[in-house]
C-alpha cells in the first residue's frame, strides 16, 4: 500500500499475420500499458510503423453513421455495450459495412423525414421571429399601411447607415426607430407623410435599406406562419415518436455491432503502436509484475508458438535509471482509501519510486476535518448524507463515502468539544470546549502542523535513500539537514514557553542549532568537498555570502510560516462554534415575534443547514490547502504518470468518434 507495484516492461515479437490476435489477447486482459519500443530498444528507431489510418478512418465512418441512427439514445448504446465489454469481440470492417445498411433501412427514411420537418419548422420560426419584433411595437401596422396621410416601411440596414438615414429624411417630419439589431444589421421602421413619399425612398435607396414587407402583409404574414408552425410541430411529433420506436427497435443490434466496431477500433490502434520489419512485427509496454504470467499466456494462448516475449524489470532498464524513460503508476489500495484518490492525482501522481502518501492525506484530513468542524449532529447529518447518496447515487459513490468518513470524524471530535447541534450543555465535553480553553486548542492545531511537516521532511528522506540521491537532498530546505534545524527549533521553542521565556533554559540545544544553521549556510563549499570539485566559491565568497544568508532566512521564515499557518485549524473550529452562536441569537430575537416560536425553530434550521453546507466547503478548501501546500510541499519532488492498461473497456471511453 505504501510503494508502487512493482512494474515490467515487456516485448512482444509476433507475425505480421499474427498481430490481430496478440491485440486482442492484449485488450482482452487488459494488463498492458503501451510504452513505446525505442524506449526498450534503441535499434527499433529504425523499423517501420504499421499504418492503419485508413482502416480506422473507415470504421470511424461507420460509427458516425451509427451515432446519427441513434441520435441521442448513442450514449446509452454506448453504456449498454460497455456493460458487455468482455463478452465483445473486433468486428471485421466487411461484417459491419454488410449489417449496417439493414438497420438504416429500418430507420433512415423516418430519420430524414424528421430532419427535413424539423428544418422547415426552424425556417418558419426564424421567419416568424422577424415579423413578430415589429409586431410586439404594438403599432396598428395594417392602419398604417391603409392610411391615406402617412407612409411606412419596415426593412434591414447597417448599423452605421442609421445616422445618415436620419440625416437624410430630417428635412420632412419623419420617424426612424431602430426596434431590433442582429450583428451590425439593424431592423428598422420608417415613417413619413404621404406627400414625402419620393424622399423616403431616395433617402432608402441611399443607406441600401432592404424591406422586409408592405405595412399590411406583417399581419397577415405572421398569422399564415403561425398556422404552418402548429402544422408542422404535429407532424415532428409524430415522426418522433415513429423514430424512436424504430431506433428503440434496432438499439439491440446496433449495439451489439457499436461494441464490435469499438472494440475493432482499438486493436488497430494497438497495431500502430507497433514496429515491422517485413514479416513480423514487435509491441512494448508495462504490466504490473504478479500479472506478467497471465498476459504472455494470454498472448501465447491466441498467437501460438509464433511469439517471442521478452520481459525486463523496471528496476533493470537503464532509461528508467537514467531519467529518460518513466514507469507508469499503479498503487493498491483498499477500498476505504478510493475516494482519496482523486486528492492526490488532482495535485500529481506520485512517481514510481515515491512512498505512496495516500493513507498520510487521508488521515491528516480526517483529523483536521474534525478539528474545525467539531459537533456531533453535524457529524451525524453528514453520516445520513453519505449513506443516502451511496443508496441513490452509484456513480457517486467514493462522494457518499467520504461525506460519511468527514460526519464520523466530526462526530468523534463533537464528542470531544461536547457539542450538538452548537449547543454546549447536552452532553459533557469528554477533551475540552473551546471557547473555553482556547490556548488548548491553538497549541493542538499547531502540534498537529509540526507532525505533518516533520512527515513531509521524513518521507522526502525516504525517497531520497530508495533513490540514491541522499547526497543531493541532503541539504535541501526540506531534506535531512532542514528537517534537523527544524525540530532542534521545536524543542527550543518548546522549552522556552515551558520556563516562561527564560532564554538560560537553551543550553546544548542552541549550540546545536547554530552548528547546524552553520552547515546549512555552508551547504554549497560542503557539497563541493565531498564531490571533490574546486574551487569552492565559483561565485566569489561576497557573492555566496549574501545568497546564503538570503537561503537561511528563507529556511527559518518558511518552516515559522509553515508551522503557524496551521492555526487555521483552530481558528476555524473556534468560527464553527462563533457561526451557530449567531445563528442561536438570530433565533432568540426571531422568538420574540409573534408566532417568533415557529420563526425561530425555522431560523435554527436552516441556520444549521447553512453552517453544514457553507462551513463544510470552505472547510474542505482549507484542508486540502494545508495538506497541498504545506504537506505535499515537503517531499512531492518528482511527478510520474498514471497506469492506464489497453481494455476494451475503455474503447467505448477513449474511441474516436
Amino acid at each position: 500500500m505504501f510503494l508502487a507495484e512493482k512494474m515490467d516492461i515487456i516485448s512482444i515479437l509476433v507475425l505480421k499475420k499474427d498481430i490481430d490476435a496478440a491485440a486482442e489477447a492484449i485488450a482482452q486482459t487488459g494488463l498492458l500499458h503501451p510504452a513505446r519500443i525505442e524506449d526498450v530498444e534503441d535499434r527499433a528507431g529504425d523499423l517501420a510503423p504499421f499504418e492503419s489510418a485508413g482502416t480506422v478512418a473507415a470504421y470511424s465512418a461507420l460509427r458516425q453513421r451509427m451515432a446519427r441512427l441513434l441520435g441521442n439514445s448513442f450514449e446509452e448504446c454506448r453504456r449498454m455495450a460497455l456493460a458487455s465489454a468482455q463478452d465483445i469481440r473486433p468486428g471485421s470492417l466487411t461484417e459491419l459495412e454488410t449489417a449496417l445498411p439493414l438497420i438504416e433501412a429500418n430507420v433512415l427514411p423516418l430519420l430524414s423525414a424528421y430532419e427535413a420537418a424539423e428544418s422547415s419548422l426552424n425556417e418558419l420560426r426564424t421567419g416568424r421571429s422577424k415579423h413578430e419584433s415589429l409586431l410586439a411595437l404594438g403599432y396598428p401596422l395594417a392602419q398604417l399601411g391603409q392610411s391615406v396621410y402617412l407612409n411606412g416601411v419596415a426593412g434591414i440596414i447597417e448599423e452605421e447607415q442609421l445616422e445618415k438615414l436620419k440625416s437624410l429624411l430630417g428635412p420632412a417630419p419623419s420617424l426612424v426607430f431602430p426596434y431590433e439589431k442582429e450583428k451590425r444589421a439593424l431592423r428598422v421602421l420608417c415613417i413619413v407623410l404621404r406627400k414625402d413619399q419620393a424622399l423616403l425612398e431616395q433617402a432608402l435607396k441611399s443607406v441600401s435599406f432592404q424591406e422586409l414587407a408592405g405595412m399590411e402583409e406583417f399581419a397577415k404574414v405572421s398569422d399564415g406562419l403561425q398556422e404552418n408552425i402548429r402544422a408542422l410541430e404535429q407532424e415532428c411529433d409524430t415522426l418522433a415518436g415513429q423514430l424512436n420506436a424504430a431506433r428503440e427497435k434496432v438499439m439491440p443490434e446496433l449495439t451489439g455491432l457499436l461494441g464490435k466496431l469499438d472494440a475493432a477500433i482499438l486493436v488497430l490502434h494497438l497495431r500502430d503502436m507497433c514496429k515491422t520489419t517485413a514479416h513480423s512485427c514487435v509491441l512494448a509496454g508495462w504490466v504490473p509484475r504478479a500479472n506478467t504470467h497471465e498476459l504472455v499466456n494470454a498472448v501465447a494462448a491466441k498467437t501460438g508458438t509464433h511469439v517471442h516475449v521478452e520481459v525486463v524489470p523496471a528496476e533493470d532498464l537503464g532509461q528508467v535509471a537514467g531519467g529518460s524513460v518513466t514507469v507508469p503508476v499503479l498503487f493498491s489500495h483498499p477500498k476505504f482509501l478510493k475516494p482519496f484518490e482523486v486528492f492526490i492525482e488532482t495535485y500529481g501522481m506520485p512517481s514510481y519510486k515515491m512512498i505512496d502518501p495516500t493513507l498520510f492525506a487521508f488521515m491528516a484530513f480526517l483529523v483536521m476535518f474534525g478539528m474545525m468542524f467539531g459537533d456531533l449532529g453535524h457529524g451525524i447529518v453528514l453520516v445520513l448524507a453519505g449513506l443516502m447518496v451511496m443508496a441513490k447515487f452509484t456513480p457517486l459513490r467514493n462522494i457518499g463515502k467520504l461525506l460519511m468518513y468527514c460526519g464520523a470524524s466530526a462526530s468523534v471530535f463533537g464528542l470531544l468539544f461536547g457539542s450538538v447541534f452548537g449547543v454546549e450543555t447536552l452532553i459533557p465535553a469528554l477533551w475540552v470546549r473551546p471557547v473555553e480553553r482556547i490556548e488548548i486548542v491553538f497549541a493542538a492545531a499547531v502540534g498537529l502542523g509540526v507532525m505533518m511537516l516533520s512527515g513531509g521532511v521524513i518521507l522526502n528522506t525516504i525517497h531520497a535513500i530508495r533513490t540514491r540521491s541522499l547526497s543531493i537532498h541532503f541539504f535541501e530546505n526540506t531534506g535531512p539537514l532542514g528537517g534537523i534545524i527544524y525540530w532542534i527549533g521545536i524543542v527550543m521553542v518548546a522549552k522556552l514557553v515551558s520556563s516562561s521565556m527564560n532564554p538560560e533554559s537553551l543550553g546544548v540545544e542552541f549550540l546545536l542549532f547554530c552548528a547546524f544553521l552553520l552547515l546549512f549556510f555552508l551547504k554549497g563549499p560542503a557539497r563541493r568537498i565531498v564531490r571533490r570539485e574546486s574551487p569552492l566559491f565559483p561565485e566569489g565568497v561576497l557573492t555566496y555570502i549574501i545568497e546564503s544568508a538570503v537561503e537561511v532566512l528563507e529556511l527559518l521564515m518558511g518552516y515559522l510560516a509553515n508551522t503557524v499557518s496551521f492555526i487555521r485549524v483552530a481558528a476555524f473550529g473556534l468560527a464553527h462554534t462563533g457561526l451557530l452562536i449567531a445563528v442561536f441569537g438570530i433565533s432568540d430575537i426571531v422568538a420574540r415575534w409573534p408566532a417568533g416560536t415557529v420563526f425561530a425553530a425555522l431560523v435554527l434550521i436552516v441556520g444549521n443547514v447553512f453552517v453544514i453546507v457553507f462551513e463544510g466547503a470552505i472547510v474542505t478548501i482549507q484542508i486540502l490547502r494545508l495538506e497541498y501546500y504545506e504537506f505535499f510541499g515537503k517531499f512531492f519532488k518528482e511527478f510520474g504518470v498514471k497506469y492506464r492498461p489497453v481494455r476494451y473497456a475503455d474503447a467505448f471511453v477513449d474511441s474516436a468518434g
